[in-house]
């Protein structure tokens, strides 16, 4: 059973950050190691909300994992509670495990905006722990603060050769290989998949519901890391994700706080290995 240390928040109220991942990498056949880089009563989409930051408890919780001799076989990072975790994370964590696959998601701002709670040195943090990933997963907003370019960038008006450019100015030894989620654009939403070592570009088109639910990043992230992890294709895996948002939204009823994320709960056997319906 693949090991996969997952580095984000824990909010009480949101089906978002490790309320997701553990459900998700669990019911798909992985062992979820969490990592909580934060506590909050619930995600900071409902304007106010108590927060717990844990960056003083990292290094004595991976100090332990050491001893134990851990062997994670993929680290997954989302959220981090202050600007010091994503240097901390990379050299305790990542740098410790070589042989390990990294995927980033590099969480922090969204709608052409950077999160409130984030300053330009926190995008400078990210920008050197994405260098260290193998996968990143950011929507366009964070892929423009990452690439140096005005956040509110209209993504629809580019063309692919100008994502492939983007792409290889943030791109690493390891990291080839970028997917864009939240391309959002009328009634039409986008996955874009920068793939540098072909030099292409693959656009995945989906409904959108016209409304944005929280969470839904670390949704896909988290079915993508452990689609990955199942030994699946980058493309597969990419559409497992998209499919598995795509049918709790399409599920969805008047009742749905979109704060409260996409009720995935009872869906999930749909990515439990071996199992059809």
């Amino acid at each position: 059973m693949p090991r996969i240390v997952t580095v984000h928040d824990l909010s009480g109220i949101g089906r978002c950050s490790l309320n997701a991942a553990i459900s998700i990498l669990s019911a798909m056949g992985h062992h979820c190691l969490p990592l909580s880089t934060a506590i909050l009563s619930n995600q900071t989409g409902f304007g106010d909300y108590s927060y717990l930051d844990l960056t003083g408890e990292v290094p004595a919780y991976l100090e332990h994992w050491k001893r134990r001799n851990l062997r994670p076989d993929a680290i997954y990072t989302g959220f981090f509670g202050s600007g010091a975790q994503p240097a901390m994370i990379a050299k305790l964590l990542i740098s410790q495990y070589p042989d390990a696959f990294v995927l980033v998601d590099p969480v922090m701002g969204d709608e052409g905006e950077l999160y409130s709670c984030f300053d330009q040195n926190y995008v400078r943090e990210m920008k050197r722990l994405m260098a260290h990933a193998h996968l990143i997963t950011p929507n366009p907003t964070e892929l423009f603060l990452l690439s140096d370019l005005p956040p509110d960038t209209d993504w629809s008006k580019l063309s692919d050769q100008n994502f492939l450019k983007i792409a290889s100015g943030i791109a690493s030894e390891t990291l080839k290989q970028i997917i864009v989620t939240g391309c959002r654009s009328k009634e039409l939403a986008q996955i874009l998949h920068i793939d540098l070592e072909h030099q292409a570009v693959y656009r995945l088109n989906y409904p959108d519901t016209g409304i944005g639910y929280s969470g839904t990043g670390d949704i896909f992230a988290s079915v993508l890391c452990g689609a990955v992890m199942r030994g699946m294709s980058l493309t597969d895996a990419v559409k497992l994700a998209a499919d598995f948002i795509s049918l709790a939204l399409g599920n969805l009823s008047s009742e749905n706080d979109p704060r409260e994320g996409i009720p995935f709960e009872q869906y999930l056997w749909r990515l439990v290995p071996n199992v059809s319906e």
